[in-house]
């Protein structure tokens, strides 16, 4: 489905608007929680179906060479969109490679490693025997090793929001969540918006007995 028509099929159910009129009617209110639904409901999939997502959970990124991001000649830099961690072991990169997917790079997990692979010759990506990646998700950058030529690749990931990705349009693409699993993603919003509006109730209830005499 579209995300304008998963806001819609939202904002009629019978808890959407149980904080104020106001929320129900606002349509970016409404997408943030799908957001932060379709993140943890990718998570609780992924333990339990093998550490297995369903494809429609991925986008795929063409990022753009830029000049000033290079700091070394020995590898480049693309910035890359937050990717959603899966588990303590696992995050949502499904393929690093060429545009074609012709050739998938290896995958370099950590610093560690990478310092670990240049220490060994016949391993050393300074010989361009291979192209590495490395994602550096607190930087949001993809470090491309092996191949200081390159200024072209695609990423293939479940990013954590869908709308950092340029090449996906919100009005005419489908939102990256399964149609299957919709009803997981209204309880998911029905427990976050319950759970908001359980947190302002006493304070509205404090206002409504400052401002409201008792009756003697």
């Amino acid at each position: 489905m579209l995300e304008k028509e998963i806001v819609e099929r939202i904002s009629r159910l019978p808890f959407a608007g149980v904080i104020s009129d106001e929320n129900r009617l606002d349509g970016q209110y409404i997408v943030s929680l799908m957001e932060s639904a379709r993140a943890q409901i990718a998570k609780e999939v992924y333990q339990k179906n093998n550490k297995r997502l369903n494809p429609v959970f991925y986008q795929k990124y063409y990022p753009t060479y830029s000049e000033q991001l290079q700091e070394a000649k020995t590898y480049v830099k693309f910035s890359c969109p937050e990717v959603l961690t899966l588990d303590s072991n696992s995050d949502g990169l499904r393929y690093i490679g060429t545009t074609d997917c012709s050739v998938a790079f290896r995958r370099i997990w950590s610093r560690s490693m990478l310092s670990t692979i240049n220490k060994h010759q016949v391993m050393s990506v300074k010989g361009n025997r291979y192209t590495a990646a490395l994602y550096d998700g607190s930087a949001q950058m993809m470090e491309i090793y092996g191949n200081a030529e390159i200024e072209e690749i695609m990423i293939e990931a479940l990013f954590a929001n869908p709308h950092d990705i340029p090449t996906w349009n919100a009005d005419y693409d489908p939102y990256p969540f399964p149609d299957d699993l919709l009803p997981l993603m209204d309880d998911y919003i029905f427990r976050s918006i319950t759970s908001i509006a359980a947190s302002v109730q006493p304070e509205t209830r404090n206002q409504y007995n400052q401002t409201t005499p008792r009756r003697r």
